[in-house]
């Protein structure tokens, strides 16, 4: 028998792999708009996703991705007791949200419990986006007035409202700076104007100018936790604290996003803001909250959330807080109870720090790496100051090649960016440690 011709073999295999990706997305491209993106948008880069498990993808071939982007999976892709929660909710009844339900009491119950006392209602809703619109709104009923802060960088969703305060997505197109919305500086203690140990309080002293130029006409502040779109910016000490002060001394309301960073995610405490020792107002929830699961919340006061009254109309969501959707969001809870999700993230977080500490020490491209728990952040920047975007998209790239999978974001899209499942452990960090040094190596 010949001996066969392997390389020859693997390039008929690979062309095959690449004509079933084209096909694909060529398929998508003729049904879809070319304005819903993929990570990696060629023939050739392109992961196709056909299972997952844990903090692992697979491909339509069987090869394993180290998935470093998914905090929507928080408990981990295809969590076995949130899909059995599902699963056994779903065979008994699922139907809009207008009927007493005695899994969404149970999960209302539950949630509450993470929260401080005066954050006492709840209300449900499908996505983050939906969160944020129900959270302006109610800011605008209780108050009575129209007008919003927000920060430059931020993001907060895709519909209107949630536009309307995402600088994020004011690129010169048709989403642009409404009359209605202030914008401030986003309290970036790295590279932003003000540095040191009074970073914080000089920021905030910006949101107390405009509440003081615009008496008596902003409604609320609306702020992540932790930047993420913006860079992964962690706020500097005493921001939110004096942020907060100003806005309750002016009878503003103070809204705190948790759609990405809540959820056990720091590690240290089970929502981000509580790093910054304040209680806000409303809390929007998204992502993570059913594991993929449509789902979203607020969480807000009990004289705020009765203000809706004040809409004309009663609040319903169709689906919002539905019992299958409860029946996920029990399971999440327990899950990070049960697995001590919170302490994995501590723990596997300061792997990843210390390595990204020694990362930067070996290479002038890294100009900080920073993060609590597993919300973590890169940042390049070129030696002659300019922020190193088309670098960032390198090692994106070149991570894939070693089934790896980490997103770039930043408003110059020079911060490689990890949020991964909270299962993701000590080994999967030094495993990605160990590449992400040899991606480095190539690059000096």
């Amino acid at each position: 028998m010949p001996p066969q011709n392997t390389s020859a073999n693997e390039a008929i295999a690979d062309d095959e792999v690449l004509s079933q990706k084209s096909s694909l997305l060529k398929r998508r491209r003729d049904v879809m708009t070319s304005a819903n993106i993929l990570f990696y948008e060629s023939s050739k880069q392109e992961l196709l996703v056909d299972r997952a498990e844990g903090q692992y993808m697979f491909d339509e071939e069987g090869n394993r991705y180290l998935d470093l982007i998914n905090n929507v999976a928080h408990v981990g892709h295809c969590n076995p007791k949130v899909t059995a929660a599902v699963t056994a909710q779903m065979q008994k009844q699922y139907t809009n949200s207008r009927y007493l339900n005695a899994t969404v009491i149970e999960y209302s119950e539950q949630l509450l419990k993470h929260f401080p006392k005066e954050l006492n209602t709840v209300l449900f809703c499908n996505s983050g986006s939906e969160a944020t619109d129900l959270a302006l709104r109610l800011s605008t009923y209780f108050t009575g007035r129209e007008e919003h802060i927000c920060l430059t960088g931020g993001y907060h969703g895709h519909v209107q409202s949630a536009l309307d305060v995402s600088p994020y997505k004011w690129k010169g197109g048709a989403v642009k700076q409404p009359s209605h919305v202030h914008l401030v500086d986003a309290p970036d203690a790295f590279r932003g104007k003000f540095k040191g140990e009074d970073a914080g309080e000089k920021y905030a002293a910006e949101v107390d100018q405009v509440i003081k130029k615009r008496e008596g006409k902003i409604s609320a502040y609306i702020a992540e936790s932790i930047l993420s779109c913006a860079g992964q910016i962690i706020l500097p000490p005493g921001y939110l604290k004096a942020v907060y002060k100003h806005c309750r001394e002016n009878g503003v309301l103070t809204i705190a996003d948790e759609v990405q960073v809540g959820f056990g995610r720091v590690g240290s405490k089970m929502w981000a803001f509580e790093l910054q020792d304040v209680v806000p107002d409303i809390v929007t929830l998204g992502k993570p909250i059913a594991n993929g699961f449509p789902m979203a919340a607020i969480v807000t006061k009990r004289e705020i959330a009765e203000a809706y009254w004040k809409s004309g109309s009663q609040y319903f969501n169709t689906f919002g807080g539905n019992a299958v959707a409860a029946a996920a969001g029990l399971a999440v809870l327990k899950e990070i109870e049960d697995s001590k999700l919170r302490e994995n993230a501590l723990e596997v977080g300061e792997v990843f720090l210390r390595g990204f500490d020694e990362l930067k020490r070996k290479n002038k491209l890294v100009a900080d790496v920073r993060g609590f728990g597993l919300f973590l952040g890169i940042e390049l920047i070129k030696s002659d100051g300019n922020p190193a975007k088309e670098e960032a998209y390198s090692v994106r790239n070149r991570l894939l090649e070693h089934r790896i999978i980490i997103s770039v974001d930043g408003p110059d899209e020079n911060i490689l960016k990890l949020k991964p499942p909270m299962c993701v452990t000590k080994e999967n960090a030094e495993f990605v440690l160990g590449k992400l040094n040899s991606v480095f190596d190539t690059l000096k």
